[in-house]
């Protein structure tokens, strides 16, 4: 949180406590201030231990997104990757993403229910400050049956994984 975003809480708490002392019993207005001044000595100067824990703390975010478009393909044929672990078909996803600081992305993978397909992904910086998109492309063994699957795109980062929001692939019969 900012020294800005701290000023503003302060305020707002300090304003709420006189407001409510004079239409409330002048007690609740007294133990809202109490609160304000104690919360703005915590959380204001550079020595307060909030300012100090949010500032040891920046926060992290990586967000992944499916951009809307996806293809199937065989394997090395017509621009696709090769297979991964020697699948008859390959799905091609766009995937943006955004970082906040930079993050080296370790690796992606799509979620089908609870199992998750492996990718192409090669470790990879995202930037601060615009998107990164690619093509991403994963091998689809034979137990993921024809029709419409709910999935999730899944990267790793930072030490944890990052999850997109849920789409459907309408995926095709397999041979």
């Amino acid at each position: 949180m900012g020294k800005l975003s701290a000023g503003i809480v302060l305020a707002t708490l300090i304003l709420t406590g006189v407001l409510v002392k004079f239409t409330a019993p002048p007690e609740v207005g007294i133990v809202i201030i109490a609160v304000a001044v104690i919360w703005g000595l915590l959380a204001l100067p550079s020595w307060g231990p909030l300012r100090r824990r949010w500032d040891s703390k920046p926060a992290r975010t990586l967000s992944v997104e499916n951009w809307g478009d996806y293809q199937f393909g065989s394997p090395e044929k017509n621009g696709f990757a090769k297979a991964i672990e020697g699948e008859s078909l390959m799905l091609r996803i766009e995937v943006g993403f955004r970082a906040i600081p930079n993050m080296c992305v370790k690796s992606v993978q799509l979620e089908i229910g609870r199992k998750r397909l492996l990718s192409n992904w090669e470790p990879c910086e995202i930037h601060v400050g615009g998107g990164y998109g690619c093509s991403v492309y994963f091998g689809i063994p034979k137990w993921v049956k024809a029709g419409k699957h709910n999935v999730k795109l899944v990267a790793f980062a930072d030490g944890k994984d990052w999850f997109s929001g849920d789409f459907t692939v309408e995926f095709p019969k397999q041979d």
